[in-house]
């Protein structure tokens, strides 16, 4: 049986500075692409997880099953889960760590795992930011 790690401390950084790449000197194509690698690595360092394809199959279904309790949490997921003109709410929880939210949602979800409570401002920060087209 698989265990959840999460990693509760780790801060994300793909949305950070990238002075040390030299961006000055990269189109924004490159740029893009230095994010989405600085991305997935953040994704394996939260779920403390060898590749990020393990994410959505293992480590997504765990985490899952402990938010999906807390009804404010499960709101936001069926929300995300819109996306797809669905209610599942796993679905949902994948959306939500897409490279668009996986910041504030990781602020999130750490906060409730620590807490076993949920920051209601940085969920309403989470859910506002949320646009179905």
């Amino acid at each position: 049986m698989n265990k959840l790690k999460y990693n509760t401390k780790y801060e994300c950084k793909y949305l950070g500075n990238l002075e040390q790449y030299n961006i000055d000197k990269l189109n924004n194509d490159e740029i893009e692409y230095i994010r989405d690698i600085i991305y997935r690595d953040d994704l394996i360092n939260i779920f403390d997880i060898e590749d990020d394809l393990n994410i959505f199959e293992v480590a997504i279904p765990l985490l899952h099953d402990k938010i999906v309790q807390n009804e404010d949490l499960k709101k936001c997921l069926k929300k995300a889960s819109n996306f797809f003109m669905s209610e599942d709410t796993e679905i949902g929880l994948c959306i939500l760590y897409s490279f668009d939210y996986l910041n504030l949602t990781h602020k999130c979800i750490s906060k409730y795992l620590e807490e076993n409570n949920v920051d209601y401002e940085l969920l309403t920060e989470l859910f506002n930011k949320i646009k179905i087209k």
